[in-house]
């Protein structure tokens, strides 16, 4: 009788694969079916197919214009309900992921499975998450061999920093980038092998992560980096020349392709990786001069160097006199430099904008933050441009990702590749010794001579059992993290505001909220809103805050120029005001908003003069005495506690109370206004497929005709679209 394994020997023997080989696939395999029921775990938690956050609304809203509209209509029209009243045109978003959003709907209607685009909006960051956690398995493979990958792999697919950004629901521009960034490190890596293929899809890749992310500017900075430390170093290879030249010119050929991108040609972001390709460009043509001519390749150089430097310093100044080149964004350079971060507040008032504690780190990444760094030592002890390479992408991970929290998720994969490799590394003697192999050598008398090499035992299975603790943990660690934030985010409270919108407004109707509600609002309520989650206008970012802190007649005034209908607060806004008092403050100083009237940063509370404004009698208005009462002590100065009586006796004389959620989380407010209340008229007028928006701002002494625009989309989240085909979408 033959047994199991001579039949799966047998088997193995007809496709050619070792058990061994056998056994890494099957592994392999497990750990992607494992990573992908972990980033389905809302999905099989709920029973729905939702979107978690702020962002992937908008995301998700320009999958559905892309397919009814096209991408033409997509990159050519404005969207009249956002940044009221001056309108955003749709191409200042991200394509990358709206567009494979729409294309996999496509695809998946075309073989007769009958579905909406929220739930492949849903499934997206789990299909492209498990294909990143594949990406990692290949770099580290690359890098070390087989089983650094799978260890890789495996730290990967329970990594809660990657796993929150690809998680189901989490439709944004991570969901894919993470996927374009490792594909393209990836196939980097193999170009330094000599790969010109390789090197080509590399700048594919890069191209396709500029349609998608703007964290393309790290990627290509670290290439231009890496490059300059070979020239440093003296390691320089004709390959890395190529690898790069191919790698850079074809991705930012690729980005400059869609209207977001119009501009990076004059920027700095990209002017300084070009300019990187033309200095190795000249060091190519100093070596076939030093070959050709016999010449010395050091007198060569300088000479080379010497007027390729004239020509970049003349170059650079002249672009930046006559104003043809900027400077490096904003956004980038206080990622590099944090300091920068307190003269942008409107960046800095995203949470994961803010620099990360070690906490955040160590709970993005657990053990792979500390074991990555002897996947470095491994690397660099190995030799090679490309241990150079991804050295230099793991450091400054590092550095990143403490920087700005949001960058975990780049960070943690740099990581879990590290270690997988660390691990690797640390247990090849120990593997030896449990397979009865010698370090030195097998024979005898030659061990004796040059001395024995042979761990012992039970070192071994001491150090098998440590790692194999750490991957438990990372399990249970994994698992844990999930299970706390896995939920959709989006409250009962939220969807009772929403649908009342739905019931009583269209979509001009005017909504005033916070920033962080804009998508959801313009989304899901489908009113205009003034404000949103692109934060692309910081002046009226500073209005709208502005509005929030005065008292409620001269905030009245304000909104009446901008139309403005409906007013939405969440009672989490009492711990975003000190966002709007600096937004307002830098923005728009036209208020008069300042923080220390406002805010005592000594104590990190407010002072009386908030407690007067519009935010704050919007919140405590309807309430109990007591609760009122508790949030001043809790979230006011002793002035302000003092004035307890004062400030508790909220009357609304211009907004009345049209909603408070069953939760009393969320209130919606309609905007009643009276005689005496001076304003600034703004008109929609609609016909038929064209909308003319016409403002007169009085108070800039000028008229602006903003311009006519055709194929405008029907509201594609109408009730009746929802109720029909997402209901799970709208009802729990």
């Amino acid at each position: 009788m033959v047994s199991w394994k001579e039949r799966l020997q047998l088997f193995l023997s007809v496709f050619k694969i070792s058990k061994e080989s056998a056994l890494k696939i099957l592994s392999l395999t497990g750990i992607l079916i494992l990573a992908i029921l972990i980033r389905l775990f809302p999905v099989i938690k709920t029973g729905q197919c939702l979107i978690r956050a702020y962002d992937p609304y908008i995301q998700y809203y320009s999958s559905i214009f892309i397919e009814e509209k096209g991408l033409y209509e997509f990159l050519t029209s404005y969207d009249v309900q956002g940044w009221y009243p001056w309108l955003r045109a749709w191409k200042s978003l991200y394509i990358g992921l709206p567009l494979i959003g729409a294309i996999l709907h496509i695809i998946v209607s075309l073989f007769g499975i009958v579905t909406n685009v929220m739930t492949v909006a849903s499934l997206v960051p789990v299909l492209f998450g498990t294909i990143s956690v594949l990406f990692i398995f290949l770099i580290a493979r690359e890098l070390k061999g087989d089983n650094a990958g799978l260890f890789a792999a495996f730290l990967a697919a329970f990594s809660p920093g990657i796993i929150q950004r690809n998680i189901a629901g989490f439709y944004d521009n991570e969901a894919i980038a993470l996927f374009l960034m490792l594909g393209a490190i990836w196939l980097y890596i193999r170009g330094e092998r000599g790969s010109i293929t390789s090197s080509i899809f590399s700048g594919v890749f890069l191209g396709l992560l500029g349609w998608s992310w703007g964290a393309y500017k790290y990627l290509i900075y670290a290439y231009a980096l890496y490059v300059l430390i070979l020239i440093f170093l003296g390691r320089l290879s004709h390959t890395s020349v190529l690898n790069y030249i191919t790698s850079v010119v074809l991705g930012i050929g690729m980005m400059i392709l869609v209207p977001r991108n119009y501009g990076l040609l004059k920027s700095a972001d990209v002017i300084t990786p070009l300019a990187i390709v033309f200095l190795v460009t000249i060091i190519e043509f100093g070596r076939l001069f030093a070959v050709v001519t016999k010449s010395s390749p050091k007198e060569v150089y300088k000479k080379f160097g010497f007027i390729s430097l004239i020509f970049v310093i003349v170059g650079t100044v002249f672009l930046f006199t006559t104003g043809m080149l900027s400077t490096i964004g904003g956004k980038f350079l206080s990622v590099i430099n944090p300091i920068l971060r307190e003269s942008l507040p409107t960046f800095s008032s995203v949470s994961e904008n803010q620099p990360s504690a070690w906490s955040v780190i160590f709970s993005g990444a657990f053990m792979a933050a500390i074991l990555a760094p002897l996947g470095i030592y491994c690397l660099l002890e190995r030799g090679g441009n490309e241990g150079i390479f991804f050295s230099l992408f793991l450091l400054t991970s590092y550095y990143f990702t403490s920087s700005i929290a949001r960058f975990i998720v780049v960070g943690a994969a740099a990581m879990v590749i590290g270690a997988g490799i660390g691990i690797d590394f640390l247990l090849e003697p120990f593997a030896l010794t449990l397979r009865g192999e010698w370090i030195v050598h097998h024979i005898r008398t030659i061990r004796e001579r040059v001395g024995e090499a042979k761990l012992p035992r039970g070192e071994a299975v001491a150090a098998y059992a440590l790692i194999g603790l750490i991957l438990t943990m990372s399990v249970f660690h994994g698992i844990q993290s999930i299970e706390e934030t896995a939920g959709y985010d989006i409250s009962n409270d939220e969807y009772e505001v929403f649908q009342y919108l739905r019931t009583y407004a269209d979509p001009s109707t005017v909504v005033l909220s916070w920033w962080d509600y804009g998508y959801r609002l313009r989304v899901l309520a489908n009113v205009s809103v003034l404000v949103d989650n692109a934060t692309t206008n910081s002046t009226q970012m500073g209005v709208v805050g502005s509005i929030f802190m005065l008292p409620e007649e001269k905030a009245v005034a304000i909104m009446k120029k901008y139309n403005v209908r409906y007013v939405v607060v969440y009672l989490v806004d009492l711990l975003k005001a000190i966002w709007m008092i600096k937004i307002a403050e830098k923005n728009a100083p036209m208020f008069g908003i300042k923080e220390a009237e406002y805010f005592d940063d000594t104590t990190g509370r407010y002072k009386v003069k908030f407690f007067q404004g519009l935010l704050w009698q919007l919140l405590a208005y309807g309430e109990d005495k007591r609760l009122v009462d508790s949030l001043i002590d809790r979230y006011g100065d002793e002035e302000s506690r003092n004035q307890k009586e004062l400030l508790d006796q909220i009357s609304l004389k211009y907004i009345a109370l049209s909603l408070r959620s069953s939760n009393d989380q969320v209130k919606l407010y309609e905007v009643i206004y009276r005689s005496g209340v001076s304003h600034m008229s703004i008109n929609h007028v609609e016909r038929d497929s064209e909308i003319s928006v016409n403002i007169n701002k009085s108070s800039y002494n000028r008229n602006i005709l903003f311009l006519f625009f055709r194929g405008n989309i029907n509201p594609l989240c109408s009730l009746v679209d929802i109720v029909s085909t997402d209901a799970p979408y709208i009802y729990h």
